[in-house]
């Protein structure tokens, strides 16, 4: 199983179980399986209100050699337009 199953699994799983669209931004073998950056649109109504850019949502999942999901970790959120300034 490669790269492409692995993108596949994961957008799947966030299509079915959590009713989201992903991007997948980060793929990396492990001994055990695969670990995952995956991107999302976070649908938060309050933010809405506010006349707020959209939030993006940064998860970690974390996949066995077999592409079953053994976990995932929401780790980061930002507005969809702020890429961070390092200075």
């Amino acid at each position: 199983m490669g790269v492409v199953d692995v993108v596949r699994a994961t957008e799947d799983f966030f299509r079915v179980v959590l009713n989201k669209d992903t991007s997948v931004i980060a793929v990396v073998p492990t001994e055990d399986g695969w670990n995952v950056r995956a991107e999302v649109i976070e649908d938060i109504e309050y933010l809405r209100e506010r006349a707020k850019d959209d939030v993006v949502a940064l998860y970690e999942v974390r996949l066995d050699r077999l592409l079953n999901i053994l976990g995932f970790d929401r780790i980061d959120m930002r507005e969809r337009d702020d890429f961070g300034s390092k200075g």
